[in-house]
């Protein structure tokens, strides 16, 4: 995925359906919600990702928050307020 694409509207139109579907799985067998830690751990690897021009797993992460209702913190990580993300959590 391309910087383009991710910073589009809709990033999770480029995204495949499997990968999609595994993200849906994922937020299904966690009953579509995160623990701390595991936000904590999403927000860190966006970072990371975003360090490596990886926009793809960007996107991913994403959809996944976005998935389970996670808003705020996916806006958040779009915008690269990683900080924000982790103090918001680390309790």
């Amino acid at each position: 995925m391309t910087k383009e694409q991710y910073v589009t509207l809709d990033s999770y139109q480029f995204l495949s359906d499997e990968d999609k579907d595994n993200q849906r799985e994922l937020c299904a067998k966690g009953n579509y919600g995160l623990t701390n830690n595991q936000v904590i751990t999403l927000a860190r690897q966006h970072k990371k990702a975003r360090k490596e021009n990886d926009y793809y797993a960007m996107a991913l992460i994403e959809f996944r928050l976005t998935h389970i209702n996670f808003h705020s913190e996916c806006g958040m990580l779009f915008r690269g307020q990683y900080d924000e993300v982790i103090a918001r959590w680390k309790k």
